[in-house]
């Protein structure tokens, strides 16, 4: 009886050091498909010159949403191995990602919730008005507002009341005499 209880953990063990060796080429793998995403993220959201136009950088986007998610999945996966070593690592794998998909997507909706509930008390902003369009001059103009408005406003916080829009005065044109200038047609016309 002790050698058939000795055989079963021997066995236990080897298919321990087999399911944590295919979890770790897996895991490798995963790990090293890191590299072309990196490149693809480079390639697809790189930095572009937007001449005149604010021009917003995604780069990394594709690349850290990617670790975050190897990062779940690899946490997940472990202790699935641990809790579960007879399931296979394939098996535990899909179900990992799955699982960690979930957690992400669920992650970044929390962190959206959560910064649309904050307010910021203290923000810095500065507006700069250049003169030149090459480059900053000596005679621009910096405005640095340091509190946030408590309310949301179409701008009065920063620049105060505007005043109504000025309508343009009346312009005179001389009157010139239509007759004459009929006539003038006419006489051209007929030389």
């Amino acid at each position: 009886m002790r050698e058939v209880s000795h055989l079963i953990t021997l066995g236990d063990k080897s298919l321990m050091k087999s399911i944590w060796r295919r979890h770790l080429i897996i895991c490798l793998f995963l790990v090293l498909l890191a590299i072309p995403i990196y490149c693809l993220d480079l390639a697809l959201l790189g930095g572009r010159g937007g001449g005149n136009w604010i021009t917003l950088d995604f780069r990394g986007l594709i690349f850290w949403t990617y670790i975050t998610l190897l990062a779940i999945h690899v946490t997940l996966s472990s202790i699935a191995v641990l809790l579960f070593p007879r399931s296979g690592a394939l098996r535990i794998h899909f179900g990992s990602m799955v699982l960690s998909l979930i957690l992400l997507v669920a992650g970044f909706v929390v962190y959206g919730k959560v910064l649309r509930a904050v307010h910021a008390d203290n923000v810095r902003i500065t507006l700069y008005l250049f003169k030149a369009r090459s480059a900053p001059a000596a005679g621009d103009i910096a405005n640095v507002f340091i509190n946030s408005p408590h309310q949301d406003n179409d701008g009065e916080y920063f620049y105060g009341v505007l005043p109504a829009p000025s309508r343009p005065a009346k312009l005179t044109l001389p009157r010139l005499r239509t007759e004459s200038r009929l006539q003038g047609c006419k006489e051209m016309a007929g030389a």
